[in-house]
């Protein structure tokens, strides 16, 4: 995947202040700003996961994050790490995924075989010698170990936004959602027909790396495939959604993680 490599430079320390609304674009989704209602399923939350090996065809086990549901189902939500690793921010926010869209089992893949960095210069090499086909594999091995009757919704953040999209592209598994957090839109139109589910796409205005001119062209090729689409563009910068970054924008992350809780509940209740 030849743009991952504009993905070498995720790391942007942007401090910005919004002072403009969020840029909202949509097809095959209701107009109506009346808000759904939702609820967690269960009153019993999720405290933590644990860690897991599951084997890959490859023949090198992969290592997940799983927090199974309170009740038995088939829903799965996978979750694609940014470029640092499997942390345990990613940990956090997939116990608290868990808790916020219902009854649904969430697993962590982690795509560098238990490497964690909070060094942006190791990261950045990390990204740069990725193994694609090692990426894919896991994925598969994944959507295997969650059951042919198993319906997944994919979510990541910045090199995990790219690969929630790309899992979604696989053409393995029962795909019901995508939800991309500023990742390298997929450029290639012939593929992204393939796309079998909804997507929405979380974006910043004033991302320097996943540009606006990016996310228009995400868009209209969107809209060329027909598939249903919501973009959103807040006013923020790249990584906006993570509190360890300068740039963290704690109003629109809110926002978004609305709109994402929404989005999820959505396409699992109409399947």
């Amino acid at each position: 995947m030849k743009s991952m490599v504009i993905l070498l430079l995720l790391w942007c320390a942007e401090i910005d202040l919004p002072t403009n609304n969020a840029l909202v674009s949509s097809a095959g989704f209701g107009t109506s700003t009346a808000e759904l209602s939702v609820q967690s399923g269960s009153s019993v939350l999720n405290q933590g996961g644990e860690m897991k090996k599951i084997a890959v065809a490859d023949g090198k086990d992969a290592l997940i994050y799983e927090v199974k549901a309170k009740v038995h189902t088939q829903r799965y939500l996978l979750v694609f790490h940014e470029w640092w690793g499997l942390n345990k921010y990613i940990k956090e926010e997939s116990v608290r995924l868990s808790n916020e869209a219902g009854d649904v089992n969430v697993i962590a893949l982690d795509l560098y075989d238990g490497k964690v960095t909070d060094n942006p210069k190791e990261a950045e090499k990390w990204v740069q010698s990725v193994d694609e086909k090692r990426i894919r594999s896991i994925i598969e091995a994944v959507k295997i170990y969650t059951g042919k009757q198993s319906e997944i919704q994919t979510i990541g953040w910045c090199f995990g936004g790219t690969w929630s999209l790309q899992a979604a592209l696989m053409p393995s598994g029962h795909i019901l959602g995508c939800v991309i957090y500023y990742g390298m839109p997929e450029q290639d139109l012939a593929i992204l027909k393939a796309l079998p589910c909804p997507v929405l796409g979380i974006f910043g205005t004033e991302d320097k790396i996943i540009t606006p001119k990016m996310v228009a062209d995400f868009r209209s090729n969107l809209k060329l495939t027909k598939k249903s689409f919501k973009i959103i563009s807040y006013p923020a910068g790249h990584a906006f959604a993570n509190p360890s970054n300068p740039g963290f924008d704690k109003e629109n992350t809110a926002k978004a993680f609305k709109e994402t809780k929404k989005f999820l509940i959505q396409n699992w209740q109409k399947d």
